[in-house]
């Protein structure tokens, strides 16, 4: 599993044009195999903080997302005019558990 972490500041006034991107990336999305989950945040220090955290089965996935023709075009009106700046980290998950599923919880 990877997980794509995208850390935006957006310009002021500009939020809700980046929100309406991904409302509409969406739909398509979640019919690219591998797509796993995507969550939004906004910081409650500064509302133009916005991170992206999504989880992919594969590198292969995340080709595919970003094939699409829409991403494509948001990708680049994000940069020319709704991103004040921004970051992308990707990392492979070594362990994935939680409070009921344990099995990759470490021993000890």
């Amino acid at each position: 599993m990877i997980s794509v972490v995208s850390q935006m500041i957006i310009n002021e006034g500009k939020l809700q044009e980046y929100l309406d991107f991904g409302v509409a990336l969406q739909p398509m999305v979640e019919k690219i195999d591998g797509f796993i989950s995507n969550e939004r945040f906004q910081s409650v220090v500064d509302p133009n903080k916005v991170l992206s955290l999504s989880f992919w089965k594969d590198e292969e996935s995340i080709k595919q997302f970003r094939k699409l023709e829409m991403h494509r075009l948001a990708e680049a009106k994000s940069r020319e005019s709704i991103f004040k700046d921004y970051r992308v980290t990707i990392a492979d998950i070594s362990r994935d558990y939680g409070m009921f599923d344990r099995n990759d919880a470490p021993v000890g």
